[in-house]
């Protein structure tokens, strides 16, 4: 059973029910998500359309992980705050889980591109029974809402932090097309 993908998606739509703007879709896409997976990750779910994948280590399986990583790009979403999103999320995730804490770690620009990054941690995770820690960072794209996180089940310790960090400070969109919003060098 897929909990922990169920519960994000009730918490996202009521966390974009305030923030966004649907867009036409624009065709083909030139909006790129950059995302190097850590080192003995492997895809362990997609959705049909491809725009939710989550990633797990050998021999863990999306239903019974120790580290996951979760990737969901939300095409023809525009218009969203980055920083309003991820602090929704964290009301959300406090509605869920007695004790539970949200902190922002950092907002700004990055190719071009608002983004914010958040931890959110929980004591005792009622589906699982079981302390989770999640860092989300969300990007908001002219062409998408992308949003990607690392969980891990235990509460936040410095020697979480540094591969949580480390996965997501090199994560950033581009867009081939648009000058102010480069690509790193051979992405078409």
């Amino acid at each position: 059973m897929r909990i922990r993908g169920w519960w994000l998606g009730v918490a996202l739509a009521a966390a974009l029910s305030a923030t966004a703007t649907a867009q036409p879709k624009t065709s083909p896409a030139t909006e790129k998500l950059i995302t190097p997976l850590p080192s003995g990750f492997a895809l362990g779910w997609k959705s049909q359309d491809g725009h939710t994948q989550e990633f797990v280590r050998a021999p863990e399986t999306v239903e019974n992980w120790t580290r996951l990583i979760t990737i969901q790009i939300f095409r023809g979403l525009s218009n969203v705050n980055p920083d309003s999103f991820a602090e929704r999320i964290g009301g959300k995730w406090a509605e869920s889980c007695p004790g539970a804490d949200s902190r922002k770690l950092g907002e700004g620009k990055e190719s071009g591109f608002p983004f914010a990054v958040r931890v959110y941690a929980c004591p005792l995770l009622a589906a699982t029974r079981k302390p989770e820690t999640m860092w989300l960072k969300a990007i908001a794209g002219a062409e998408a809402l992308y949003v990607i996180q690392y969980a891990a089940r235990e509460m936040p310790s410095a020697a979480l932090m540094q591969p949580a960090a480390e996965f997501l400070r090199p994560v950033i969109a581009c867009d081939t097309t648009r000058p102010d919003r480069p690509c790193p060098a051979g992405v078409k």
